[in-house]
């Protein structure tokens, strides 16, 4: 069979070094050991100062699950809430680091092309 089904159980979220002060938890889903060419995960962000993401290698989706997002674009400075039931794009760019914080909670899925890792 070439599909491959994940089932909820399997999905164990891993601790992600965030820097200090940042608690996140991550699983990548569905990556390059399931032959995928891009990168499909869970991630989990729980009251945090600010975790970056450069985005020189890879563009990314996200679908919010859970709470809230503040992400801060540092190239432009733009600052937007990210609600749970919305949707994020964002482009691979040089020199694009977005930094993602909540004050409570937020869990989210995202897709990254290609591997974020």
């Amino acid at each position: 069979m070439d599909m491959h089904l994940v089932k909820k159980a399997d999905i164990v979220l891993e601790d992600l070094d965030g820097g200090e002060g940042n608690l996140c938890k991550i699983q990548d889903v569905i990556a390059q050991p399931q032959g995928a060419p891009f990168t499909f995960g869970v991630f989990e962000l729980e009251k945090s100062k600010g975790v970056e993401f450069d985005y020189d290698n890879d563009a990314a989706c996200c679908y919010l699950l859970e709470g809230e997002i503040t992400l801060t674009e540092n190239l432009s400075g733009e600052v937007s809430k990210f609600e749970a039931g919305d949707i994020v794009y964002i482009p691979k760019k040089d020199g694009l680091v977005v930094t993602w914080s909540t004050e409570q909670y937020a869990k989210f899925v995202f897709v990254t092309y290609p591997h974020w890792r």
